[in-house]
């Protein structure tokens, strides 16, 4: 995120908001007026100088060894530093100033410091406030403070308590360690921030065998194309330095701690200012935005005073906002559920998808992209309050939302027929119907072990009760002029089920579609519905109208039915020859005979005369005796096997064909496909038990 001239990584950004950003103070930060303290190479020169042995270029690149040889040669530099540090009229600066400001800001303030002055708990007090100060080497926790942390002492200490010799360094991060493991668990917990530190620092040398391999410290640089920050583990932020006094660094803090302490009222205000305008163009007001839209908060600010009146300036806030990482996030199958993310989605669904005016150039936004779940659901919730028609404008996102579900079983999907008026545009909702009522794989119970093979089912994707409603409300109305489209339409589906079934089960005689379904007329064994009797009730009712009304096309689909070997449609052919009324008996009579399907017995093979007068020959007995048919099961799921044709009434079976049941039923028995009064008498099974 920008602030001012300079971009802050939002990683930075959020670990202050949450309280979970250290500050790490370096020398760099007591060198402008008034504190005019010198850094550690500037202060070697001045030890030295006083001790009367001036350092060279090598030795001021290697200050601590330095000040270490004057300890050898028995001088004080422990106070000699402290003396040089504790100069009279040194004061916290507006750095000092602007990080404790940043400091407090956040939710817990965390500052450690390498430098020996007091200036940063100076700076946190003149703000009335009373820090907690630790100083080595009584450190804390590193995964557990707030405050002050004066990692290498303070002039509060006596001066021998300072760290500035190599002995001192290599007590406090290898031999004792205390520096060492206090760092090791900040670094481990908490993002770090450094501040007044050069890449060149003796302390970045010793604090870099403290980093470990995380990628959550970065360092505010004015040289941040130099290599050894990377090498350091560390993260450069740059900021311009023109001037050569760093003036803009403490100008940064300070605009971050505005924002830092912004309000709900101060962010409301700004998100309304911004909006009320065109599309930013400054980085930090585009910063800004883009860092709302992802704030779970701020964004419904956004979503709340955005709304346009000018359809043009709509339509340009629209273009900007497809360039904003939060944008992206609404296909992202992680991002697409969070809080933000959701409340921008039925932004744009209620200011831009149901809009004439700036439908169109959202859709180019969303029809080549994938749509995860939250954004599927709320594309398709916002049709789905869509009240009345669908505008043409609107059908496109209708079409999309059928081919981008993710999942088939969609009960929005499953209502939304029923919601709306389809009257000028029938073709839609036979696609939604058609959608609705495609073959679905479901698992079902596994009556074997687990190592056997898993059992499943053929259903449709809708709910039978939806897929009943929608097809009582809005097709069965216009089942008069709209019946040669459900026709082909619950043909083509109710094959498709019979395709899946024998896909899943190539060698299996059973069939559950027709097991499962009493009667093709309405009966009341049949009151337990599954989703697939809708498509029989529609294929039923359309062929009724169809051979009603003498139209061609029922006979003609009467043909396809009774040559399928879909034993429902067969059924079906049988329930439209009984209902014909452009026919007698003796030509019902004669069709049935010719189809080859009372008794179960399959049509005969090509080049096989049909045989209707005995039994097949697989089964019978050896002595059976002509006209006789047997009675015992086979082996293979225990069947009776059927009696002969012959024997039946010629009259019983033409009243069978051309008149109703006395019970109502279409008389097709559903695993035989016989009507119900030519069934033979079955043997009780307690029986052919005994």
């Amino acid at each position: 995120m920008w602030i001012g001239d300079i971009d802050v990584p939002q990683e930075v950004l959020d670990a202050a908001e949450a309280g979970n950003l250290v500050f790490f103070v370096g020398a760099g930060a007591s060198r402008a007026h008034p504190s005019n303290l010198p850094d550690f190479a500037q202060l070697v020169r001045n030890i030295g100088a006083l001790a009367g042995r001036d350092p060279t270029e090598a030795e001021v690149r290697q200050p601590d060894v330095f000040l270490g040889h004057l300890e050898d040669c028995e001088v004080d530099v422990h106070q000699l530093v402290a003396s040089a540090i504790d100069k009279a009229g040194s004061q916290p600066n507006v750095l000092h100033a602007a990080i404790a400001g940043l400091a407090v800001a956040c939710q817990t303030p965390r500052i450690v410091t390498t430098n020996y002055d007091r200036h940063l708990g100076t700076a946190v007090s003149a703000m009335g406030l009373d820090p907690q100060v630790f100083e080595a080497p009584a450190l804390p926790m590193g995964d557990d403070f707030e405050g002050i942390v004066h990692l290498h002492g303070s002039l509060s200490q006596p001066s021998h308590r300072l760290v500035v010799t190599d002995t001192d360094f290599g007590r406090a991060y290898l031999r004792e360690a205390w520096a060492a493991r206090f760092l090791e668990r900040m670094f481990s917990t908490f993002s770090v921030l450094f501040i007044g530190y050069s890449h060149g620092d003796v302390v970045m040398q010793y604090l870099a065998r403290s980093l470990g391999p995380d990628h959550n410290r970065y360092v505010l640089t004015d040289d941040d194309k130099n290599a050894e920050w990377r090498r350091l583990g560390l993260t450069p932020i740059p900021y311009p330095n023109d001037t050569g006094n760093h003036s803009a660094l403490p100008a940064l803090l300070e605009r971050w701690r505005q924002l830092a302490t912004m309000g709900h009222v101060e962010h409301r205000a700004r998100i309304a200012d911004l909006v009320s305008a065109e599309p930013p163009t400054i980085p930090e007001e585009v910063s800004y935005l883009e860092a709302a839209l992802d704030h779970p908060e701020r964004v419904r600010y956004f979503a709340e005073k955005t709304r346009f009146d000018d359809a043009n300036r709509g339509q340009r806030w629209l273009a900007w906002l497809e360039g904003r990482p939060a944008f992206a996030r609404l296909f992202s199958s992680e991002a697409s559920g969070e809080p933000a993310s959701r409340v921008l989605m039925y932004w744009i669904a209620d200011n831009y998808m149901i809009s004439e005016a700036s439908s169109g150039q959202a859709l180019r936004a969303f029809r080549e992209r994938p749509w995860p779940p939250d954004t599927w659901h709320a594309i398709t919730q916002t049709l789905f309050a869509f009240k009345g028609a669908l505008p043409t404008w609107l059908k496109p996102w209708l079409l999309l939302v059928l081919q981008k579900a993710p999942t088939r079983q969609q009960r929005l999907l499953d209502m939304m027929l029923v919601d709306k008026d389809w009257t000028n545009n029938f073709d839609l909702a036979l696609v939604v119907f058609e959608d609705r009522t495609r073959p679905l794989l479901k698992p079902t119970i596994d009556f074997d072990g687990v190592t056997d093979r898993p059992r499943f089912e053929v259903d449709l994707s809708g709910d039978e009760h939806w897929l009943t409603d929608n097809w009582t409300k809005i097709f069965l109305p216009v089942l008069d002029q709209r019946y040669a489209e459900i026709l082909s339409l619950a043909t083509e589906q109710i094959s498709a089920v019979y395709r899946s079934l024998r896909g899943l089960e190539p060698n299996s005689s059973f069939d559950p579609v027709s097991f499962s379904r009493s009667a093709i007329e309405e009966h009341e064994q049949d009151d337990h519905r599954d989703a697939i009797d809708v498509l029989i009730d529609a294929a039923r009712c359309s062929i009724e109208t169809a051979l009603s009304l003498a139209i061609p096309i029922g006979h003609a689909y009467l043909e396809v039915w009774g040559s399928s070997p879909n034993n429902i449609l067969r059924r079906l052919a049988v329930h439209g020859w009984r209902v014909r009324a452009d026919v007698g008996p003796n030509e019902k009579l004669t069709w049935l005979l010719e189809q080859h399907i009372l008794l179960g017995r399959a049509p005969p093979a090509r080049g096989v005369p049909a045989d209707p007068g005995h039994a097949p020959r697989r089964g019978r007995r050896r002595n059976a005796k002509p006209g006789r048919g047997s009675s015992r099961w086979s082996r293979r799921g225990r069947q009776r096997r059927a009696r002969p044709l012959p024997s039946l009434q010629p009259a019983r079976l033409a009243r069978s064909i051309g008149t109703r049941t006395p019970d109502g039923n279409d008389g097709v028995r559903r695993s035989a496909e016989c009507p119900s009064e030519l069934r033979p008498k079955r043997t009780p099974r307690s029986q052919l038990l005994r």
